[in-house]
């Protein structure tokens, strides 16, 4: 009985499409629930949390109930997998209903660290992946840096495991990022080996239309300072000029002085010549 159920859920999870073709999967869910219920509580937990993360898309509510619910069974029978699945959709839930990054984030996190204790090494991209993307979100200088870092490391798991695909799409974060961080040159090289590997795909899609988006910003940021640089030498100029006429009106008031002190002297003298000869 134990087998019939494991397998009717995994079929369920790879290819729906087994199931009645007017059957949601929901629905589907619902009754694979119903049939393990009080039988083979690690199915029930694994069908719960499967239930609930299709309920996320359109049933927050119920996503929310069952959640709390499957988490709690999972902890009752101290089942890793099923606490860490549980956390990864109370993080989603916190950010759908109150926008809470940060709290999902700290789910996120507590559930990659069963996974890494579990050997789970898909759930473990699976996490870093998500604390990456909400760190994205929070659109700070210090998110944007931690969420770098995070990328990061989904990188090198893509790498290890050959996934062309993924690493092209956690390249073309990391280069938006690295513009956002002001980064420019460093979003340059890591967009263009995106670049080669969409090539090997035989896709021409989003890599391109960043690396071409990030010349645009580093072409008008040249251009700012460019005009900026303008500005200040014109600034320069005037400052010059402006000094160079005070100067310029300074000697000339002390010329006049001079002057004016010369004549009166002159005059002085010749009042006393006059007197004397009188």
């Amino acid at each position: 009985m134990k087998k019939i159920i494991l397998f009717l859920l995994f079929a369920l999870l790879v290819n729906p499409s087994i199931w009645a073709q007017n059957c949601a999967k929901i629905d589907s869910l619902n009754r694979v629930w119903r049939l393990v219920k009080g039988k083979d509580v690690k199915a029930e937990i694994n069908t719960l949390n499967a239930l609930v993360y299709e309920y996320t898309k359109d049933h927050q509510g119920k996503a929310s109930f069952l959640s709390k619910r499957a988490l709690e069974m999972a902890q009752d029978t101290k089942y890793e997998k099923g606490i860490a699945d549980a956390l990864m959709n109370n993080g989603l839930i916190e950010y759908q209903e109150l926008h809470h990054a940060e709290i999902a984030i700290s789910d996120y996190q507590r559930a990659l660290k069963i996974y890494k204790n579990l050997n789970d090494e898909k759930s473990v991209v699976k996490a870093l992946e998500a604390i990456a993307d909400f760190y994205y979100r929070l659109a700070d200088e210090t998110s944007y840096k931690n969420a770098l870092n995070t990328y990061k490391q989904v990188l090198e798991h893509k790498k290890k495991a050959n996934d062309i695909r993924g690493i092209t799409a956690i390249s073309e974060k990391l280069g938006e990022l690295y513009s956002h961080l002001g980064q420019y040159k460093k979003g340059e090289e890591i967009l263009q080996k995106a670049m080669e590997h969409e090539d090997f795909l035989g896709e021409n899609s989003n890599t391109a239309r960043l690396l071409l988006g990030l010349y645009a910003h580093m072409d008008q940021l040249q251009a700012k300072a460019n005009g900026e640089s303008s500005k200040s030498s014109t600034s320069m100029y005037i400052i010059i000029g402006l000094s160079a006429l005070s100067l310029v009106l300074l000697i000339t008031v002390i010329v006049v002085m001079n002057q004016k002190n010369k004549t009166q002297q002159l005059a002085e003298l010749e009042e006393h010549s006059t007197e004397a000869v009188s």
